[in-house]
């Protein structure tokens, strides 16, 4: 039976807090500039950012790096060249929800586009900036 998105994290964040420590300080070491908001995490945060991690590249980014470009894209509306996008900021969810963020920067441009997820699922994008 596939495990909920509140369940995959408790059940990671349990593995962490019995010996998995390394997987925090790895976690705070590979997204500190996007976590400028957190000035620690506990085990369940670490729990969401290795899963969050795990799932990037395979299927996550692909399935949300159209959405983000479509958001430029509309704001742009001149034919501007996206010259990369990158994740700026990650907005951990709280315990017992399923919503989160991940904020993304064109790199010669001001605005950010701001995606809300729920669980491991798109749900909109916002662009603010």
């Amino acid at each position: 039976m596939k495990m909920s998105f509140e369940e995959e994290i408790i059940e990671l964040s349990k593995q962490i807090e019995n010996g998995g420590q390394a997987i925090t300080t790895a976690m705070i070491n590979k997204y500190k500039e996007q976590l400028y908001r957190y000035t620690r995490i506990n085990y369940r945060q670490a729990a969401f950012l290795k899963l969050l991690n795990d799932k990037w590249e395979g299927n996550l980014w692909p399935k949300l790096k159209n959405n983000v470009e479509l958001e430029y894209s509309n704001y742009f509306d001149d034919g501007h060249i996206l010259r990369g996008v990158t994740l700026q900021g990650i907005e951990i969810p709280k315990e017992g929800t399923e919503q989160w963020e991940l904020n993304f920067e064109e790199e010669s441009k001001d605005p950010l586009v701001h995606v809300y997820m729920k669980g491991w699922d798109f749900d909109y994008t916002a662009l603010t900036g």
